[in-house]
């Protein structure tokens, strides 16, 4: 998420952000299909041949952003220790979010996932040096009350297992803040392509590991998959770039609506009131970051300019 809005008389206009939310409600239902997909396939080829798939395949859609400002323009890069590093968390969070989707419900992983601008938040701290006010640490605290909601520790065996979803976000959270790092300098493309290639790397590194041959009918839905998330990534990428982030962010909280939705369609799973309940305090929380992420930005942007 951006820290910071544009003033008003550098809005884009009424079409270009109506397009955005187009784009972004679109890209949230694809990387819905594509997370029914990797839950799917994961549970019977495991999850390091859906990890290669997702992020082989997606580069596809992703190598025309590359050839706008040409490959080697678009490859280049000034900063290789830091995309290194932000290639590492993030391949560690899809990982563990893969591997989540194969041993709990749909709708807690999804979630679970939305604990990120929380755990952005406090990471902001060490490794931003920003400061986080008293209204923003308790949004994250009540962000985490939603998730002891989902989770009850204690009671019964997914509490437990829920942590990995956690862990999860966590790396996620760190990822994101290392693109905050990567977008003062590199280009979006340069970004994505460059953590979709070391994923795709490493997974083909591991594929023997956890081989088992997809059936031709798998297969076509491994490579379809993969197609989905890079298309979504690319509406994604391209909806923030042409919209405020306050107006396009409350729409991707849809996701817990397909996720829903699909969960109960395809595996009968409907999440329990502990799950709606907590989930609303964390989309609640994340929300109300957001907004204060945009008045402090703003307030400091003002600051400079006086």
């Amino acid at each position: 998420m951006a820290a910071s809005q544009p003033p008003a008389s550098q809005l884009p206009p009424a079409a270009s952000i109506g397009r955005s939310i187009a784009l972004i409600f679109s890209a949230t239902i694809l990387f819905a299909v594509m997370t029914v997909l990797v839950k799917w396939l994961g549970m019977i080829y495991g999850t390091i041949i859906v990890f290669f798939s997702r992020a082989f395949f997606a580069l596809i859609p992703v190598l025309p952003l590359m050839m706008r400002h040409g490959l080697i323009n678009a490859l280049r890069t000034a900063r290789p220790g830091t995309h290194v590093f932000r290639c590492f968390v993030g391949v560690l969070g899809m990982a563990i979010n893969f591997y989540a989707l194969t041993i709990l419900p749909l709708a807690d992983v999804v979630a679970i996932g939305f604990t990120v601008p929380m755990f952005t938040t406090a990471l902001s701290i060490p490794l931003l040096k920003e400061q986080v006010g008293i209204r923003r640490w308790s949004a994250v605290i009540v962000g985490f009350l939603g998730v002891l909601l989902i989770v009850r520790p204690g009671f019964g065996a997914d509490s437990a297992l829920s942590a990995i979803p956690l862990a999860g976000a966590l790396c996620n959270a760190l990822a994101l803040i290392w693109v905050r790092k990567l977008a003062q300098t590199e280009r979006s493309e340069t970004i994505v392509f460059y953590f979709m290639a070391s994923s795709a790397a490493l997974a083909a590194f591991l594929l023997p590991v956890q081989w088992k041959t997809p059936t031709p009918g798998d297969l076509a839905l491994l490579v379809f998959m993969g197609l989905l998330g890079g298309v979504a990534q690319v509406m994604h990428t391209s909806a923030f770039r042409s919209a405020p982030v306050a107006v396009l962010a409350p729409f991707e909280y849809s996701a817990m609506l397909w996720a829903v939705i699909a969960g109960y369609v395809v595996w009968n799973d409907l999440p329990t009131w502990w799950t709606g309940a907590g989930t609303t305090l964390i989309v609640l929380s994340g929300l109300y970051i957001l907004h204060r992420e945009i008045v402090v930005g703003r307030r400091r942007r003002l600051e400079k300019q006086a």
